[in-house]
């Protein structure tokens, strides 16, 4: 059975009609508002509440036809290492990826909201600590990690936590983002990353 229920913008107050059944799930209403645009990430909630699961149907949350669901969208570039990468005694920053912000097309100029990034990693397991990874803008640096340990720990970045600086405030379309590390240099050192994650919202 067929139902029409109210999506709103949080941040235009725009409603749209999206037509729904009992086995659509919020990961198909958000290729219903946005069927061409690559790279957007939707956080939903329903009466105060968010939807943490993509896979959860819509009609679970108990909506009706007259509901509203509040929906807030944003651009995200996503970064992932799906393999243990292995990287040799250097103090030269090693970038692992390069890219340029995500903006709306007709806006020279944004703003990055949200920077949040997991990583599993660790040092060679013996002598001096320096191992870190690190998102570069030009000449500045932002540590994402820390230094890694000699055994395997899980670092998790999160800006909501730790306020942006003013150099990732500033950037506009056309800089130059790169995400890599730097391992440290004298000798043996080595940084083992055995899974990242990072993603970078814009508003």
């Amino acid at each position: 059975m067929a139902m029409t229920v109210f999506l709103r913008d949080s941040r235009t107050g725009d409603t749209t009609p999206i037509e729904i059944t009992e086995t659509t799930t919020f990961s198909q209403v958000v290729n219903k508002l946005f069927p061409d645009s690559m790279g957007t990430k939707v956080a939903f909630e329903y009466e105060g509440e968010p939807i943490s699961r993509p896979d959860m149907k819509v009609v679970s949350t108990g909506i009706s036809g007259d509901g509203e669901i509040i929906y807030t969208a944003s651009l995200v570039s996503e970064f992932k290492l799906g393999k243990t990468h292995l990287c040799e005694s250097t103090n030269e920053f090693l970038p692992l990826f390069t890219f340029s912000p995500l903006f709306a097309e007709e806006e020279a100029k944004g703003s990055i909201s949200h920077i949040h990034a997991i990583t599993v990693f660790a040092d060679q397991g013996w002598g001096n600590k320096k191992g870190r990874i690190l998102l570069n803008v030009g000449g500045d640096y932002l540590n994402l990690t820390g230094i890694a340990e000699h055994q395997v720990e899980t670092r998790t970045f999160d800006s909501k936590e730790q306020p942006l600086p003013d150099f990732i405030k500033r950037v506009q379309r056309g800089d130059t983002f790169r995400i890599g590390c730097v391992v440290g240099g004298g000798g043996g050192h080595q940084l083992k990353i055995q899974s990242f994650r990072c993603e970078v919202s814009y508003c």
